[in-house]
């Protein structure tokens, strides 16, 4: 699979060259953008507010926002409701203190807040209509605003996204003070019947395997990007990632299936695979990697693949690690590895990395940008 030559649509308008799932539903949905340009910003805010439901996973669409939004909903609804508090204050902080006219109107302004108020009601020991959950929810919703927007001030200088890397520092913050106080829902607690990743002994043999549920495994795994661990939610949130970008959700399929694959090679414990914990990371990894942050190419998808795995591995070692602190490993697997793999350099042109202010989604940068130098595709 090569990039598109620059020269092969040139004399092809872009919009002509397009089928109308491509043009309008596909992507980022200009068109629409375009039609909010003269709205009030209330009316817009609502789109913004939309579109953050897909930025987990790298996209901005509104259409697969409202699918996402929805598989949360079928998850739990009051984890749903506890990220989409979280989403409404860190996309109004961004809009607030100005956070940057491109991220905020994509939706990336408020994605670190929708993790963050997820996780808080995901990982207490009493999510159902916990009304204390929702006051850490909210204040660590606004911080982690303000991490992203550093973060991405470091990390930019060397042309590295920041990923979701702020509301893993704002989760753990807040999980690592809340320690054992009655005021608040104690997060997380390691289960001591539980095994742990390394804990391999004779836990994987062919018998035992339910294949039927490693299958299921894999929309889990997609949803578990949301933390969210029933199939149907899983598979409303794939079709979310479907509708906005046939490549991302492609290369997530393959995140999820290396994921559960490395996980049955390591002989980890079966209720880390049923349950879509061992693929998350890896889905995340091979996402931003696969067509992302790199033009794809057959390269740029080895490389994407190569990532998954380096993800897993991670994933099964750190989550040893944090569980002996009492704290939850979240994404930092994937921040971790991912980051190192698009900080790599190569000579190769068919390598190349997106500049991160012309990150848009797959399709598009097969179209706009050239396979002999990364930049922007000619019109004319």
């Amino acid at each position: 699979m090569a990039a598109v030559d620059v020269e092969e649509n040139i004399n092809v308008p872009a919009e002509e060259s397009r089928c109308v799932f491509a043009r309008y539903v596909c992507g980022d949905m200009r068109p629409l953008r375009v039609w909010l340009a003269g709205k009030p910003v209330p009316v817009r805010f609502v789109d913004w507010y939309v579109r953050g439901a897909t930025q987990p996973l790298f996209l901005s669409n509104p259409l697969g926002g409202l699918l996402v939004i929805s598989g949360l909903m079928v998850e739990s609804p009051w984890m749903g409701l506890c990220g989409l508090v979280g989403l409404f204050f860190s996309t109004l902080t961004a809009v607030i203190f100005r956070q940057g006219k491109g991220c905020v109107e994509s939706g990336g302004g408020g994605f670190n807040g929708l993790l963050t108020g997820l996780l808080l009601a995901a990982l207490s020991p009493d999510p159902d209509w916990h009304g204390l959950t929702v006051v850490p929810v909210i204040v660590m919703a606004i911080m982690s605003t303000f991490i992203n927007s550093g973060l991405s001030g470091i990390l930019g200088k060397m042309e590295l996204p920041s990923l979701n890397l702020a509301f893993n520092v704002a989760v753990l913050v807040y999980t690592t003070a809340a320690g054992t106080r009655d005021s608040y829902p104690r997060l997380y607690l390691v289960d001591e019947q539980q095994l742990l990743p390394n804990q391999t002994a004779n836990l994987t043999t062919a018998d035992q395997i339910d294949w039927i549920k490693v299958l299921q495994a894999v929309p889990i795994g997609i949803g578990q990007c949301y933390g969210c661990g029933e199939a149907v939610a899983g598979g409303l949130i794939s079709a979310g990632i479907l509708v906005s970008s046939p490549m991302v959700f492609y290369h997530c399929v393959m995140g999820a299936v290396i994921g559960i694959g490395t996980a049955l090679i390591l002989g980890v414990p079966l209720h880390w695979v049923y349950s879509g914990a061992c693929a998350y990371n890896s889905v995340l990894g091979t996402a931003a990697v696969g067509g992302v942050f790199y033009v794809l190419t057959i390269q740029s998808h080895l490389l994407s693949l190569f990532c998954g795995v380096f993800c897993a591995l991670l994933w099964a070692g750190m989550t040893d690690v944090f569980a002996m602190l009492n704290l939850p490993v979240l994404a930092f697997p994937f921040c971790l590895g991912t980051l190192l793999f698009l900080g790599a350099t190569s000579e190769s042109r068919a390598l190349q990395k997106v500049p991160l202010s012309h990150v848009t989604y797959p399709e598009e940068h097969r179209r706009r940008f050239n396979r002999n130098a990364l930049v922007p595709a000619n019109p004319d």
